[in-house]
């Protein structure tokens, strides 16, 4: 696994350490200090990289091996090896490990799976009884066996014994008091109890045990928790007059939420209030770890005792470690901290596995000895290294067989070890950085006084060009890419009224659904450079949203599903909402619920729009991908992470080798397309480099730089982006739809590169991406209707059965690398853009008896058969074939290397035949030099050329047509040739 995993997403990765034991400093580095030492340096290049998976495995094997044969006692069944085995079970369920399992069942065996069973009348804690039971549960739910917990539910239920039926106010007090212990030995196990028989008492149980505790015990103004009563301040101060916080104790506490938010249901009453809790201690302890990485006996007076202390920062390395895993903590938040925190654990674990530093058993800040240690100490190294062993985990899991697309891949990925090393594109992480800089500078002489957006073509703001912007100099300011502080006020000026707009439920052009996502990506971004007073004004408006204002589309209502996309965008805002504490995750868990019925088998996506526009494939994913990536580890988190890859492969099939994805139907051909793309292919390139795949990893990276290339390319002279690929002037607005708006999708682009700059991994290199070496033919049905056919930089996209609005029947796209991608051509013409009645594509039309014509770019009646022939890296050809009004029409297309070739044959009542060919003429800038002989004519444009040739018959003679259409690339005219028979074979290729 690569060193950098833990420093990924950061923006601010240098975390210095200040180091106060003289022979501790090399342990005590961070590990991008680390990485710089080893780099410049050349130092401690044999030193372990402790946030491997591997070593952290080692380590935790190592610390279990000496605990179990070193056990305080030969017989204990309570609090104390309960501990201990918490953690032994954890490593388990981190590492899939059956030894570890093995070891919980078999102590369970030796102990026949029951717990201490303390009269009704004791004064020891009652919760501290259920500690092993935890254990037995967990075991429960792996492998089901009543005998496992019958023992604990008989005691819970025995009136003769100290448990809630029979003192149910105090049986989890201690000595007569409420103590802060407790809080992880027992509502853990009512909680999996709960868990197992669903049985809401146990949750009511959980409930009157920690807010008893928590009411009389939780300081609000520290947001920590005293030991007992015994603490409070008026009781008992240091000597510099500091409060008593005691670290294991609030220790305690903090792994016991995380234990249980892993068990209430997300759905329960009070799941919010132990969420709310557990980020508010989150919080208060990232503020008192000390410069070394643990965190002192006393959280309050570090002077109290100035020593480390294993077992509390190992609890909090476990509770924070598990809130990053789960989504409840911010991982570019927390990662340092826990990153320092393991750093000191690893370094205080002796050669042979013992745990040092670690307070005995006590109830206070003592002085601590480096040879302490104990059973239970153990176990909180086990949950810690549990949790970090999972950080280093992909959210993206082991890859789908037998899917769809798994011959594509296994060949693929058999072939790319055979394809010659591809030129790089020399673009870095930084060029998001540059775009986003260029097109925003732009975008902020558009700024009015109160921060809002005004497109310069409609003179108004338009949609969510506000909150983007807002997101996109927000993303320049936390990396330090701008400096500018009128630039970033100006993000700041437009967060201002962003969110004052959302407290008041309104939104441009009701298009709130699209706010939230952009608008709490800048909030995380701007921490470090807004003023604490602004930041919580931003908060405040943003937990003030009414949904049932906000969202037009707000999943199911009333049975009736409302705006599938819009959908996606709000449930994925609303998830970084709950992230910050402002909502519960119900709201999201309940709109995955129903999108899933929106994917296909392919993983792409359909909201049941016309004929399936890739741009809205790749719209949806790209935000639910990155909710994944940022901790959304909810009920809906499995199948959404095997969807979300699935669709992340069929993307890199579906690219061309200019990096763009296919055209069809509505918002082709708009630069925010490869932008999605970016997002998505970073961010799977990142994940299987956290799983260790370089060689898929840099796959993805290859794809994304490829559709950074392409954005690249459209940029105008003022810095904006061509938000269409043609380079009219932005009043002309050719090839836009109705809701295409300059200054909003400017800036939508840039929130999408934004996202991609965050997930992008710059150590990985760029390997071989599908569009650089071909070698298939992907027929993707309905709703998508399209065949990709590519080999070795040369691409064909094919509609087979086109809406005609958008896009014509046929070869609607052919990209050779070397050529112009607009030239090939890169997309028909349909009625929207050339007119009405108008469709063209590259391919035959014929006349029938009555002297009409048909072409079967207009053809729309039903699917063809089509035939896969071969498919290799030197050649891919596939087969064709319509029963088109009495007329059968049969396409072979080969495509192999800078060249594709057709041979068009028709059969039935045809009087003549012709082929087309739809120049690019002008693409609002530069006219397109052509050149015509007998059958061919070469095209020219911005230095780049394109060749179609008549095959046969050998008197084919093109002709140019003369007409003009409107075109989303710019101006098109048909070229053809027309011959008396019914065979006819033409190429395009590169001069």
């Amino acid at each position: 696994m690569n060193k950098s995993f833990f420093v990924r997403n950061i923006f601010s990765i240098g975390v210095v350490l200040a180091v106060c034991f003289c022979n501790w400093q090399a342990a005590t580095l961070t590990l991008s200090e680390r990485l710089l030492a080893d780099e410049k340096q050349n130092v401690n290049n044999n030193s372990p990289d402790i946030f491997d998976k591997q070593y952290i495995k080692n380590i935790m094997d190592k610390v279990n091996k000496y605990q179990l044969a070193h056990p305080h006692q030969k017989f204990d069944n309570n609090w104390i090896r309960g501990t201990y085995y918490t953690g032994v079970m954890a490593c388990y369920q981190a590492t899939g490990d059956k030894t570890y399992l093995a070891q919980c069942d078999s102590l369970g065996e030796a102990l026949q799976w029951k717990i201490p069973a303390d009269k009704r009348d004791s004064l020891d804690g009652g919760g501290n009884l259920l500690t092993l039971g935890q254990t037995w549960l967990e075991s429960y739910m792996e492998n089901p066996d009543e005998k496992k917990i019958a023992p604990i539910v008989a005691h819970l239920e025995n009136p003769a014994l100290n448990n809630p039926i029979s003192r149910p106010l105090d049986w989890y007090w201690e000595g007569g008091r409420r103590y802060v212990d407790g809080l992880f030995t027992g509502p853990p196990a009512l909680a999996m109890l709960y868990n197992v028989t669903k049985n809401e008492k146990y949750l009511q149980w959980t409930d009157a045990f920690v807010w008893d505790v928590y009411g009389q015990l939780f300081d609000c103004s520290e947001n920590l928790f005293y030991r007992d009563e015994r603490f409070f301040p008026a009781m008992m101060k240091t000597a510099k007059g500091k409060k008593v916080i005691w670290s294991r104790g609030n220790g305690w506490a903090f792994a016991g939420l995380a234990r249980l938010l892993k068990y209430i249901p997300k759905d329960y009453a009070t799941y919010p209030r132990y969420e709310q809790v557990f980020r508010l201690m989150a919080k208060e302890l990232k503020k008192r770890q000390s410069p070394e990485g643990f965190w002192y006996p006393n959280l309050d007076d570090p002077d109290d005792f100035r020593v480390r202390e294993t077992s509390g920062t190992s609890f909090f390395v476990y509770g924070l470690a598990d809130g990053v895993n789960t989504g409840l903590l911010d991982r570019e938040e927390y990662l340092p901290v826990i990153e320092k925190a393991w750093q000191l654990l690893c370094s205080s674990v002796s050669d042979e596995g013992m745990l040092q530093w670690g307070q005995r058993v006590g109830d206070r800040p003592v002085e601590i000895k480096q040879g302490d240690s104990h059973e239970y100490v153990s176990g909180t190294f086990l949950l810690a290294a549990s949790e970090v062993y999972k950080l280093s985990a992909s959210f993206i899991g082991e890859d789908p067989v037998n899917w769809e697309m798994s011959g594509y891949i296994s060949r693929f990925l058999a072939d790319m070890k055979k394809a010659p090393k591809q030129t790089p594109t020399q673009l870095s992480r930084n060029d998001y950085l540059k775009i986003i800089e260029s097109q925003t500078r732009a975008m902020r002489g558009y700024q009015d006084a109160s921060g809002r957006i005004i497109d310069p073509v409609k003179k108004e703001e338009m949609y969510y060009s506000t909150p983007c912007y807002a997101h996109s100099v927000a993303a320049l300011a936390a990396t330090g890419y701008t400096k500018d502080k009128e630039m970033i006020e100006s993000g700041m000026l437009a967060m201002d009224v962003v969110t004052s707009d959302m407290a008041a439920n309104y939104s441009a052009g009701k298009h709130g659904d699209f706010y939230t996502w952009p608008v709490l990506l800048a909030l995380k971004q701007f921490e470090s450079t807004a003023s604490p007073e602004r930041m919580a004004k931003w908060r405040k408006n943003l937990a003030n949203i009414d949904i049932s204002k906000f969202y037009q589309a707000r999943g199911a209502v009333n049975g009736k599903w409302q705006g599938k996309n819009w959908n996606v965008c709000n449930l994925t805002g609303e998830f970084l909402r709950w992230r910050e504490g402002m909502t519960a995750l119900s709201y999201t868990d309940s709109c995955l619920k129903y999108q899933t019925d929106n994917f296909t088998p392919y993983g792409t996506y359909f909201d049941g729009e016309g004929s399936a526009p890739f741009a809205y494939d790749l719209f949806p994913r790209h935000y639910l991908s990155g909710m994944l990536k940022m901790g959304y580890r909810g009920v809906y988190f499995e199948p959404y992470r095997e969807l979300l890859l699935k669709g992340a492969w069929t993307s890199l099939f579906l690219q061309s080798p200019f990096g763009e994805i296919p055209a069809g139907f509505r918002s082709a051909h708009h630069i925010w397309n490869e932008s999605e793309q970016c997002v998505v292919f970073e961010l799977f390139a990142s994940e299987y480099a956290r799983k260790g795949e370089r060689v898929k990893a840099e796959i993805f990276k290859r794809a994304a730089r490829l559709s950074l290339q392409s954005v690249a390319s459209w940029l105008r002279p003022d810095g904006s982006g061509y938000i269409v690929k043609n380079r009219f002037p932005l009043e002309a607005q050719q090839g836009y739809e109705g809701y295409s708006v300059h200054a909003c999708y400017n800036m939508l682009a840039t929130s999408m590169l934004a996202q991609a700059w965050q997930f992008a991994e710059e150590d990985i290199a760029e390997g071989v991406a599908p569009a650089d070496i071909g070698g298939y033919v992907l027929s993707l049905p309905a709703p998508f209707h399209k065949i990709v056919a590519s080999v070795a930089g040369t691409y064909v996209e094919y509609e087979t059965r086109g809406d005609q609005g958008y896009n014509p029947t046929g070869i609607i796209r052919v990209h050779i690398r070397g050529s112009h991608p607009q030239l090939g051509p890169s997309d028909g013409c349909g009625s929207n853009f050339s007119g009405k009645d108008i469709s063209v594509a590259v391919g035959p039309s014929w006349q029938n008896a009555d002297g009409s014509w048909s072409s079967l770019a207009s053809w729309q009646q039903s699917d063809p058969t089509v035939e896969v022939i071969e498919e290799s890296l030197k050649r891919s050809r596939f087969k064709i074939s319509y029963n088109a009004n009495k007329v059968t029409v049969t396409e072979t297309v080969t495509v192999e290397k800078g060249k594709i070739t057709v041979e068009d044959e028709l059969s039935g009542d045809v009087a003549k035949m012709r082929v087309t060919f739809p120049m690019l003429t002008f693409n609002g800038k530069e006219e397109t030099a052509i050149q015509t002989a007998k059958n061919t004519a070469t095209l020219s444009l911005e230095g780049k050329r394109i060749r179609f040739t008549a095959l046969a018959p050998n008197s084919a003679t093109l002709v140019r047509s003369g007409e003009k259409y409107g075109h989303r690339n710019g101006m098109v005219e048909p070229l053809y040739f027309e011959i008396q028979g019914n065979k006819a074979k033409y190429s395009i290729s590169i001069p």
